[in-house]
């Protein structure tokens, strides 16, 4: 995604049916996604019920 000023990246899982979960946005800085942020979303993702 390309904003006004910077570009985002969200991560995402397919859940069950139809469903897409964003997990996590954030600003861009570096060509490779942060370890942390991808950790940030596994969490999230985790955390979730998927029925």
């Amino acid at each position: 995604m390309k904003g006004r000023d910077e570009l985002a990246r969200s991560l995402y899982a397919a859940a069950s049916g139809q469903t897409l979960l964003v997990l996590r946005t954030f600003i861009k800085k570096t060509p490779k996604t942060p370890r942390g942020e991808i950790d940030f979303a596994r969490r999230r993702f985790e955390g979730e019920e998927h029925a």
